[in-house]
């Protein structure tokens, strides 16, 4: 899960409300809260570093069968 500290759309607790049930369900999560963002990214070192966590996401976990 990646949010913005400053997120209006969804507020922090409710990030980290889903964040807590999916672990609770031994469900794997990595949260990852950017200080000064929203609802989506402002600057490039977020966006850049989004772009790499989605991605190592992508390889770890839809791997063809």
């Amino acid at each position: 899960m990646l949010h913005g500290d400053h997120a209006t759309s969804v507020p922090v607790a409710e990030a980290e409300q889903v964040v807590a049930g999916l672990k609770q369900h031994g469900i794997p999560v990595q949260y990852v809260l950017f200080q000064g963002e929203g609802h989506g990214w402002s600057t490039t070192t977020t966006r850049t570093q989004s772009k790499v966590l989605v991605t190592e996401w992508f390889k770890k976990y839809l791997q063809p069968l």
